[in-house]
């Protein structure tokens, strides 16, 4: 939080990635074992005793913090076990609805602009980039403007 107020920033959600622990330890060893069968080779931390320090790690420094937001009306939750494509959409779709996130792609502004529009009840509107003066305005969507 300190690092917050001193660039004058706010915490505006907490994104949680909800997995199972045993499911986790399953992933590791089945991909250990699978690099292994092609013969390539194993990252140093892709252990089961690396995962197992980490998961304590979180349950002590960082799963306090749950319920200290969830009170706060700031936590999100995510599955973390679905597929890696759906998780990212999962948070992308959060970070559009609380407006930190905006699509790159120009056939993914639509979708972006329709969970905006869903979210807009319960989203801050996000802040507004300063004009450029060289740059028309009147560049159709999803076309990059042309500098005079």
């Amino acid at each position: 939080m300190n690092l917050l107020k001193k660039k004058h920033m706010r915490l505006d959600a907490v994104v949680e990635l909800r997995v199972n622990e045993s499911a986790l330890l399953q992933r590791v060893e089945t991909r250990v074992a699978e690099m292994r069968a092609r013969g390539e080779e194993v990252r140093i931390d892709d252990t089961h005793e690396v995962l197992t320090k980490r998961l304590a790690s979180y349950r002590s420094l960082t799963e306090p913090l749950i319920h200290y937001y969830s009170e706060r009306r700031k936590l999100l939750t995510v599955d973390g076990m679905m597929t890696i494509e759906h998780v990212t959409r999962e948070i992308n779709r959060i970070l559009a609805a609380i407006g930190a996130w905006r699509p790159r792609h120009p056939k993914k502004a639509g979708e972006a602009k329709r969970i905006a529009k869903r979210a807009k009840g319960n989203a801050r509107p996000a802040a507004r980039k300063p004009r450029n003066p060289l740059v028309k305005a009147s560049a159709p969507p999803g076309r990059p403007p042309r500098l005079p």
